[in-house]
């Protein structure tokens, strides 16, 4: 990935704060995009993207078939993503997903701590912009 490539660090003292703040990662990149792309179509949120499972995503642009994921339970106590049954239960939804042809981008909080998800955005944004 070059310099987009992003490795997160994490100091054991910060691990609680990041425990803290991983709740609603979803709804926190909703914000960002609002107040980063005012003038770009809203994503649609908590977006049903399944017929027969209950799978959603957390942003969703439907008509490019785009989607963003927040990875914020990878950090909790009880992490429901990072189990082994999270993990396996993750790569199903984003395999069936792919398959019925979605992008999804995958963003976890270091990436929102450090500004690197913007370069999603931007992708985003573009793809938006040229289909308009």
């Amino acid at each position: 990935m070059g310099s987009n490539s992003n490795f997160l660090k994490i100091k054991a003292c910060d691990l609680k704060k990041v425990v803290a703040e991983n709740q609603g990662i979803g709804e926190e990149l909703a914000a960002l995009w609002a107040q980063a792309r005012p003038a770009v179509k809203r994503p649609e949120q908590e977006y049903k993207f399944h017929r027969d499972r209950d799978w959603r995503f957390d942003l969703a642009w439907p008509r490019i078939m785009i989607a963003i994921e927040g990875e914020g339970g990878i950090f909790q106590k009880k992490p429901s993503h990072s189990s082994i049954s999270g993990i396996l239960r993750d790569i199903e939804k984003y395999n069936a997903a792919t398959m019925a042809g979605w992008t999804v981008l995958r963003i976890h909080r270091g990436m929102i701590d450090d500004g690197s998800y913007r370069y999603i955005f931007d992708w985003v944004a573009d793809k938006l912009e040229r289909r308009s």
